[in-house]
């Protein structure tokens, strides 16, 4: 790979496909919150690949030790291979790139989801995504599938 230039990498998507999100009715004006993070991917032989990132959380209140909320949300991203850049391969991409893309869109919704539930507006912290994948922090299965 050629690091003066671009990794010749298109993003077709990037979308939410699963979302569980509980508040329970006691809620104090302090919670902390555990996250859980996963991340999976697959490459094709077409150039394409997909990763998944996923986010469980709770939220405890601090003054009783209570559940304030729980959530799970998964969102997909597929990217490919652009013929007339390619520099990259899409496994490296998918592997160490792929979820530092799909994060922002993740921290948004719970951001906007905890908002309208009426919480205190839960921000991720910014987070070096590429370093929890090299971590177990962030369990990462390379479920490579070339079909």
């Amino acid at each position: 790979m050629d690091k003066e230039r671009q990794p010749g990498i298109r993003t077709i998507a990037i979308m939410l496909v699963d979302n569980k999100f509980t508040r329970y009715p006691e809620v104090s004006q302090s919670v902390q919150t555990d996250l859980r993070f996963e991340y999976t991917y697959s490459c094709f032989d077409d150039g394409k690949g997909q990763g998944e990132l996923s986010l469980k959380t709770t939220g405890k209140n601090s003054e009783n030790n209570t559940i304030a909320y729980e959530a799970e949300i998964r969102y997909v991203g597929i990217f490919q291979v652009d013929q007339n850049a390619e520099n990259m391969m899409i496994d490296e991409f998918m592997k160490s790139f792929a979820p530092a893309h799909i994060f922002p869109y993740l921290r948004e919704f719970l951001s906007s989801l905890s908002n309208r539930a009426g919480l205190p507006t839960i921000l991720l912290p910014p987070m070096n995504i590429l370093a929890l994948t090299k971590s177990a922090d962030l369990r990462m299965a390379d479920s490579k599938n070339n079909v």
